[in-house]
């Protein structure tokens, strides 16, 4: 009987192209906004709000989230739990991109909240219920990968009450949690 892979190779790729995808974009719609767009106030939903580069955004964030439904349905070595946590996480993601922050902010609001909070949750998700396990998904990795997580999400709250940084710590808030599944598909693969 042959042996199931813990990771699928269209996750890994996925997991892979995730990150580059959303850091691309931000950049080239970054270089095509006009400058009165400030990123380091200014979050990617501004930035997708703004012509002649907004779609470029956009396409960004709706992809970025729909690979990382791609990788969460291709992590056959976590559990379940994490599976559906990452899927959730990258349709809050679509979701984020289909409902702009300037025609619908209080939807845009809510699933991008869904977004950020359940990548920071899903590393949690993914703890194995038996000893051994990939290493980034032992306990030690996947608290502390949790921890960052939660506190880079707790820096961007920090910021929506009147900081200057918000458009920074939002960007690296998403790119950590993209870079995380990436890390686990990688520690899978290994395995």
């Amino acid at each position: 009987m042959a042996r199931t892979a813990s990771v699928r190779t269209s996750a890994l790729l996925s997991a892979a192209a995730a990150p580059v995808v959303l850091v691309a974009t931000t950049i080239i719609a970054g270089i095509m906004a006009p400058g009165s767009y400030d990123a380091v106030r200014q979050t990617i939903s501004d930035l997708a709000t703004i012509e002649p580069g907004g779609w470029v955004m956009t396409l960004g964030i709706g992809l970025s989230g729909a690979l990382s439904m791609v990788t969460g349905f291709g992590l056959a070595g976590v559990r379940a739990a994490a599976r559906v946590t990452l899927v959730a996480a990258g349709m809050c993601g679509v979701l984020v991109a289909l409902l702009p922050v300037d025609q619908n902010e209080g939807a845009h609001l809510v699933v991008a909240a869904g977004n950020l909070g359940l990548y920071a949750l899903w590393p949690l998700t993914a703890l194995p219920r038996t000893g051994a396990a990939p290493r980034a998904l032992r306990p030690t990795a996947s608290l502390t990968a949790a921890g960052v997580l939660l506190s880079v999400l707790g820096w961007v709250l920090f910021e929506t009450q009147g900081g200057g940084l918000l458009g920074i710590s939002e960007r690296i808030c998403v790119t950590a949690n993209l870079i995380w599944p990436l890390v686990v598909a990688l520690s899978l693969r290994r395995s």
